[in-house]
């Protein structure tokens, strides 16, 4: 991704930097602080569990690029994301531009999911959840 960013004459940086069209960063503590500063949330993992930060950036209303590796796929919503393989970076860059050209339209869409992600991955939902496993377990 970076040699494309180099090659096209675009700007980077992996260190915060206002001036930067993108920044690649890695472990981000503050990630509120983080995402309200993003407009593209992209992920190109090779190998990946759950990604909470993509869950993060779901239920802040930001679209996502990702590689289909891990659990990803399911905590995507189809509406926050579009997915590519992670050994095929010519779909990565196409899935990139398609978004870059309709962006108006998908961050709408993605905004309007925050809320079902919020739902679905809710602390309190997940509680419940255990909870009912839980008490089925012991029925036995």
């Amino acid at each position: 991704m970076i040699s494309f960013i180099k090659n096209k004459g675009l700007t980077y940086s992996t260190e915060p930097n206002k001036d930067a069209l993108f920044t690649f960063t890695s472990w981000i503590k503050e990630v509120d602080v983080a995402l309200a500063g993003l407009e593209l949330v992209c992920l190109t993992s090779k190998n990946e569990g759950t990604p909470v930060s993509l869950i993060e950036a779901q239920a802040a209303g930001k679209y996502i690029i990702t590689t289909n590796v891990g659990g990803i796929k399911d905590i995507l919503n189809p509406n926050c994301g579009v997915l590519s393989e992670a050994n095929d970076p010519e779909t990565s860059l196409k899935n990139l531009l398609y978004v870059v050209t309709n962006f108006a339209e998908i961050s709408k869409n993605a905004n309007t999911a925050s809320k079902a992600v919020i739902d679905e991955f809710s602390y309190t939902r997940l509680c419940k959840e255990m909870d009912l496993l839980y008490k089925t377990l012991l029925k036995g």
